[in-house]
């Protein structure tokens, strides 16, 4: 991850107070810049992240343990975002297969585990982002 986001911009995600805002905010500088490939690999690295935190979550709901996660938002919206900013990115160096792929997976997140009503409430507004924002052909390429 470092080596993608060269200098100041990795000391800034790996010294500040949490690395899932933090990739939040370098990916929307990126899109600004349209830095599409910074982005990929942005997405990628926020998507580990997220995955190891529902994984810890997972575990200690297991065992009947509290998991305290401190972010500005749940869980699954790192993990939603993390598809779509891939998809956006992919969608944007046209690669339209790959791009499906990924959007088609931020659309459906009601399988995450452990929602609350702020949770269901980012899946419901991931479900809208594909309506509001898909390219019929990319999205559905049988219409």
């Amino acid at each position: 991850m470092e080596e993608v986001l060269e200098g100041k911009d990795a000391t800034y995600l790996l010294n500040n107070h949490h690395r899932l805002d933090k990739c939040i905010e370098l990916l929307h500088l990126r899109f600004a810049q349209h830095a599409w490939q910074d982005i990929l690999d942005i997405a990628d690295h926020l998507h580990i992240l997220s995955e190891e935190m529902y994984n810890e979550a997972q575990k200690a709901r297991s065992q009947r343990l509290p998991y305290l996660f401190k972010a500005e938002r749940p869980l699954v919206f790192y993990y939603g975002f993390s598809y779509l900013a891939k998809g956006t990115a992919l969608q944007k160096l046209g690669l339209y297969d790959q791009a499906r792929e990924y959007i088609l997976k931020y659309s459906e997140l009601g399988w995450f585990s452990g929602l609350d009503k702020l949770g269901w409430e980012e899946v419901e507004r991931f479900k809208l982002l594909l309506k509001q924002i898909c390219i019929p052909m990319i999205c559905y390429p049988e219409s």
